[in-house]
């Protein structure tokens, strides 16, 4: 009995240790499988999770003024964002991150957003701005926030926004219709590019180049040392011709009107010394997420905050057009300086009366051209059209840069409209007709421009005839050519509008200036919103309640008139007069620019 259970018990233990021996064989048969056949797989998997690559983004270029003030510089901030290839529960991972920072639905609705129009290999940004409170919690937990990481960037940051808003511009994220370059640095969290301004238009030369670091980390997914580290290159930074102090006096002149716009600019190198149009807004909130409130509060706004009033806002001149009409009816010889016209208050066509501004005091009687100038006589120029062609008068207004962008280095500058018989024809299939020149010949009817193409005629009036192009930024090479104009003819019209701030007689003659030493001479201008009818004027309307339907103040001036430094333009959104709003703040702003600038 004994035997058989010994033989059993012999039998179980070589099973038991046949078992073993296999077992132990194939433990170590895998562990030389994985510590030498494949080896390289682990140890790159490993690495994988261990080591990590990041960009550093690098410093956009400083914008500054002429003086060197700092009107755009970048600052530290921290981000916190995940690569969705790492993590397998975006839903889960939201909510473990509401549970160390606040996340509000904005916030959420953000995140994705992104996940719809990012690809699988951009970042998806969590949070922008992080405090040091957030950023530490963020940390503490990253063993549990598996994808998640948080990055100290450098951001933008504008100093006096609201002034500088249509000078500078502001950066923003990248949308996706905007990555068309094949570049590692738009992929980057926190990366932002120029969207409006000298931000856009130089965004190249701004942005700089970015560097690299590789860093190993522990399993806690804290980092324990660096493996390499390349140092980001910073942008080129812009000087801009702007003076910092000229602006901000010029926005403030502006600010107690609402809305408008105002540029200074030297009329032999076309500086652009000042640049303002307002209100402006806090470039600022567009750096990062900007809130669906303060979205619809400027783009909502009646005064236009978000239009740059000088190059791509499109107005009827007005008054200020008529210097070309008079150039173009000099050069074809259809008036002399001398002759005399006769103003009752209107000129009759076809049984339909054009009304002169002083329709109601009888008009300005008998009056030449640089009285009719200085007067802003309607009549005048009304009766030109028996004597002069749309067509004359768009010839002109070309050659002086009207129906053309500027050149300046701003984005969306828009073109306006010099119509010609041409141009209606084929837009409407209809021929042009006497009282549609009648309108134009005092810069209304269909003529669209900028202000910043009437400061370029202006410069062009007073310096000879050569049409620069404006420059924002310093290191534009400056630009310009000669127009074919008589410098005599160019002479009358520079008495008229001297005669405007200097004559008893001027439209403007109450904003003179006072310095002897710098006299200026300009041009003002009132542009119809809404035609007042013959009914209404009747019942003794002359201006709209509503201030949306009130008409455009301008004024073009500059100065010294003897020798011409400066030139401005005013506008002034629904300002009524021009002689009232508009002259007075250009009156301030040549002699400003003289008494900052010299």
């Amino acid at each position: 009995m004994d035997d058989i259970l010994n033989e059993k018990f012999q039998r179980r233990t070589l099973i038991l240790g046949g078992i073993q021996g296999g077992l132990f064989l194939g433990l170590v048969g895998n562990l030389y499988r994985l510590q030498v056949l494949e080896n390289k797989h682990y140890k790159n998997l490993s690495d994988k999770n261990r080591i990590h690559n990041f960009l550093i983004l690098p410093d956009r270029g400083l914008i500054v003024d002429h003086k060197n003030t700092i009107l755009a510089h970048s600052k530290n901030t921290y981000i916190a964002y995940f690569d969705r290839t790492q993590v397998q529960d975006i839903p889960i991972l939201v909510e473990k991150l509401k549970q160390h920072i606040t996340l509000n639905e904005q916030d959420e609705n953000w995140i994705y957003k992104q996940l719809k129009t990012k690809t699988k290999i951009e970042p998806i940004i969590i949070k922008e701005q992080l405090t040091y409170a957030e950023v530490s919690k963020i940390e503490y937990f990253l063993s549990e926030l598996s994808g998640v990481y948080t990055d100290n960037i450098r951001s933008r940051e504008y100093l006096n926004p609201e002034p500088f808003a249509h000078v500078v511009g502001f950066v923003s994220s990248i949308s996706q219709h905007e990555k068309t370059k094949n570049s590692a640095l738009l992929m980057a969290p926190g990366f932002q590019t120029g969207k409006t301004g000298i931000e856009k238009f130089y965004n190249d030369s701004l942005v700089g180049r970015p560097g690299a670091k590789k860093v190993e980390v522990n399993a806690y997914r804290k980092v324990v040392r660096t493996l390499a580290y390349e140092k980001s290159i910073p942008g080129d930074n812009l000087v801009l011709n702007i003076d910092s102090k000229l602006q901000l006096k010029i926005y403030e002149l502006l600010m107690k009107h609402n809305s408008g716009a105002c540029a200074v600019m030297d009329v032999h190198t076309g500086a652009l010394r000042a640049f303002a149009s307002a209100p402006g807004f806090d470039t600022n909130l567009f750096v990062n997420k900007l809130s669906h409130q303060n979205w619809n509060d400027l783009s909502h706004n009646i005064h236009r905050p978000l239009i740059n009033k000088l190059t791509s806002g499109l107005y009827a001149p007005g008054s200020i057009f008529k210097m070309l009409v008079a150039l173009s009816a000099l050069e074809k010889g259809s008036i002399t300086s001398a002759e005399k016209v006769h103003c009752p208050g209107h000129y009759d066509v076809n049984n339909h009366k054009f009304h002169c501004w002083t329709w109601k005091t009888g008009g300005h009687g008998y009056v030449n051209l640089i009285d009719a100038i200085a007067s802003s006589c309607d009549v005048y120029f009304y009766k030109l059209a028996n004597k002069l062609k749309v067509d004359d008068i768009a010839n002109m207004a070309k050659r002086f840069g009207f129906g053309s962008i500027t050149g300046l280095e701003i984005a969306h500058e828009k073109a306006g409209l010099i119509p010609t018989a041409a141009w209606k024809k084929a837009k409407y299939g209809k021929r042009w007709s006497m009282g549609e020149t009648i309108n134009v010949t005092i810069g209304q009817g269909a003529v669209l421009c900028t202000p910043m193409q009437i400061l370029r005629m202006m410069a062009a009036l007073v310096n000879g005839g050569k049409l620069v192009t404006p420059r924002l930024v310093e290191s534009t090479p400056e630009q310009s050519s000669i127009i074919s104009v008589n410098q005599q003819h160019l002479g009358l019209i520079k008495q008229g509008m001297h005669n405007v701030l200097n004559h008893a007689s001027g439209t403007a003659f109450n904003s003179r200036s006072k310095n002897k030493n710098f006299e200026i001479g300009g041009k003002t201008s009132t542009t119809q919103v809404v035609r007042i009818t013959e009914e209404q004027r009747k019942k003794g309307l002359t201006k709209n309640s509503r201030w949306d339907l009130r008409e455009h103040a301008f004024f073009a001036g500059y100065g010294p008139t003897h020798d011409a430094k400066f030139a401005t333009i005013v506008f002034v959104e629904h300002g009524e007069f021009g002689s009232k709003t508009a002259a007075p703040i250009g009156r301030d702003a040549l002699l400003l620019a003289q008494e900052i600038l010299g």
